[in-house]
């Protein structure tokens, strides 16, 4: 799921910068688009990242906590690595920067699914 949101979220920031054009219309639809395929990816991600499962009960809220401060440096990171893209680059930049970021994403997750042995393997072998 979180590998197709990140393929998803790749082509909103392309329909994002083709559609630049088209006013305040176009920056709505496209801003609406973005925020569908974007914003559920943490709670994807934490859904999906199976770490409270090998996490014991008392470290559960360690680790929460851990997820969320690496979230919290992105987003305090991302904004400054975008505005001296935008500044160098114009606005396009950003969304260009997103879709790589996307797409290490989805290589993580592929790289992930190839390493981990589901209880599905376990039990075929």
């Amino acid at each position: 799921m979180l590998i197709w949101l990140s393929v998803a979220a790749i082509g909103s920031c392309g329909v994002t910068m083709a559609t630049s054009g088209w006013g305040p219309t176009g920056i709505l639809l496209s801003a609406g688009l973005f925020g569908l395929t974007t914003f559920p990816i943490y709670s994807v991600a934490a859904a999906h990242a199976h770490a409270h499962d090998f996490a014991s009960s008392d470290e559960r809220v360690e680790l929460s906590a851990a997820l969320m401060f690496w979230f919290a440096l992105g987003a305090i990171a991302a904004p400054y690595g975008a505005s001296v893209l935008i500044e160098a680059k114009g606005p396009e930049a950003m969304f260009v920067m997103l879709a790589i970021g996307h797409a290490g994403l989805i290589v993580f997750g592929i790289a992930r699914m190839r390493a981990r042995h589901t209880e599905t393997a376990h039990r075929i072998c």
